[in-house]
This record gives C-alpha cells, structure tokens and sequence, in this order.
C-alpha cells in the first residue's frame, strides 16, 4: 500500500513540475519575444526632413543635417546652410538601416556604463517634419578574435534593453559638421577634358592643350606620366579646411584661377589672397570657400608649367 502510494505521489508531484516548469518556459519565451527587437529602426528615406547627430562626450555639440528643397544641407554654427556631401549623408541612412540586433546583450540602466550607452554616448535623432520617429544610442564597438568581424551595441532612448549589432558604425565617432559637407573642387573623368588653362599674375600663364590625345604646352608634347599624374589628381580635387566668414571684399579680384574646359562645359577655380590667406572656390561648389593653405591644396591646384614639360 505505502509503495502503491508513495507512487501515486511522485507521479502527481512529477506532473504538477512538469507543468510549473512548462508553464514557465513559454512565460520566458513570451517575455523575450516581447523585450528582443528584430528591428530597432523603421524609417522611410524619402519622407526624413532632418537628421542630428549629438557625437560622443565630451563634444556634445549637435550636428544638423537637413532636407532643403530636393538637396541636404549641413547647418552652421551660425544658422546657415552649406551643401552636404551626397555620399557621406547616404552613408548615414545606410547604417541606420543596418541597426538590426543579433542578440540581446544586456538589460538595466547599471549596465548602461559597460556597453557605454550611457549619456557619454553619441545618439542620433531622426526627424519626418516636427515628429521624431528614430533615436538611437550608440555604444562601444568590439572585435570578435576568432571571427574578425566587429559588432557595436546600441539602444533605444528611454529603453533599458542592450542590443548587439554586427559591424561597425563610423555615426559612434563623427564629431564634426564638415565631415558631413560637400569638399568637391572638381569632379569627374579627365578624359573628356580639352584643356586646362593656368591664370596667373605678371606673365606666368600657361595653357595646356590636348591635341589628338596627347597633352602639348606652346604645341611642345607634356611629360605624360606627371601630365596624367596631375589629371588625375585634379580631377578628385577636394578641400580640406573651410572657411565660412571670408569677407565679401576678399572675394573679388582672383590672382590665380584654373579653368577646365570639357567637351560639355566647364569647371572654373579660382584663389583669392588677402594677406597671408588663400582663399579657394570652385564653380562645381560654388558656395563653399577652401583655406588653399591647408592640405597643400596651393601646390596641387596651381602649378607651373616645368612640372607637366619633359
């Protein structure tokens, strides 16, 4: 009788944990299906007016870009516009999109510190009009030894749930406006170019002709290997450092000017001195001013003819 019983008994204690620990089971599964994001953000490209980017502590000064007519524009300190770079701003939606979580890392505001998505971190807002429909922390980034491949982490604003993500986002360290601004002087294949005219002061202008596929200065051929050399070098032409509060004045005469004539159109480029300053502008980017001391932007733009002769 007492084993019969003591049977009985195991089976219903048996059957009453089975159920606790099932019951359990899909009570965490529920809760993690409720707390993993497979998808932190969803934005639709076409509708984002605005984008800010707060960078990392202790520069925490905001970065602005935003949707002017059909073209992005990166705000200055002073409330004005400046032409973005196409490239490096579609780089920013492409890694908005990339942020979708592998796994959940951690969870709690004392964890915030050790994946450093803290309020150190940088976090990027992103805007459709007035309502904010993205903000996103951006924390510490590691490397898988074994694998080789990065990860950061991340989180939602007023979110306590760490997630990873594979790869890298370069959003984690910009923290400058320019990065974000159009550098273009010139652009664009040099093989489709005529010439390349050279304005300088007193007597040193020269012109450099292409003539059935040969180079020639005064009808004399160029050195081909520093012609090409230089062509190509100026073709990818861009500026360095900007220079945003140029007085008007400064900006009237040019002492050297560069002009690129193509099969259609033409790129004009051309220096201003006011002091010890070069100020450089290009009619490809014709609202941005470049500091020609910075970057030997001088030496790579106007030359003389003796680097280009045989």
């Amino acid at each position: 009788m007492f084993n019969k019983f003591s049977n009985k008994s195991l089976i219903i204690v048996f059957g009453a944990l089975l159920i606790v620990v099932v019951a359990m089971f899909f009570f965490d599964a529920g809760k993690t299906e409720r707390t993993f994001k497979s998808e932190l953000i969803s934005i639709d490209t076409t509708k984002v007016t605005k984008v800010v980017i707060y960078p990392k502590a202790p520069k925490n000064e905001p970065i602005r870009i935003v949707k002017s007519g059909d073209e992005w524009k990166v705000e200055l300190k002073d409330g004005k516009l400046a032409p973005g770079s196409d490239s490096r701003i579609k780089s920013v939606f492409t890694q908005l999109l990339t942020i979708n979580p592998t796994r959940l890392a951690a969870r709690g505001e004392d964890r915030f510190a050790e994946f450093q998505v803290d309020s150190s971190a940088a976090h990027v807002q992103v805007f459709e009009g007035s309502s904010m429909v993205a903000d996103v922390v951006l924390g510490k980034f590691s490397m898988d030894q074994a694998t080789r491949q990065m990860a950061n982490f991340v989180r939602l604003a007023g979110d306590e749930n760490i997630y990873e993500i594979k790869g890298f986002l370069s959003l984690s360290h910009d923290s400058d406006a320019s990065i974000f601004r159009n550098k273009k002087i010139v652009e664009g294949g040099y093989t489709d170019w005529n010439s390349v005219k050279f304005e300088y002061p007193g007597d040193s202008s020269f012109v450099m002709n292409k003539v059935s596929d040969v180079w020639q200065i005064n009808g004399t051929p160029t050195d081909s290997a520093e012609t090409v050399k230089y062509l190509r070098a100026l073709s990818n032409l861009n500026g360095t450092k900007f220079i945003d509060n140029a007085n008007p004045d400064d900006l009237m005469n040019p002492a050297y000017k560069v002009t690129i004539e193509k099969e259609q159109g033409e790129i004009n480029i051309e220096g201003y001195v006011s002091g010890d300053n070069l100020y450089v502008r290009s009619t490809l980017n014709p609202e941005s001013i470049f500091n020609g001391n910075e970057g030997k932007l001088k030496e790579k733009l106007f030359i003389g003819p003796d680097k280009l002769k045989k």
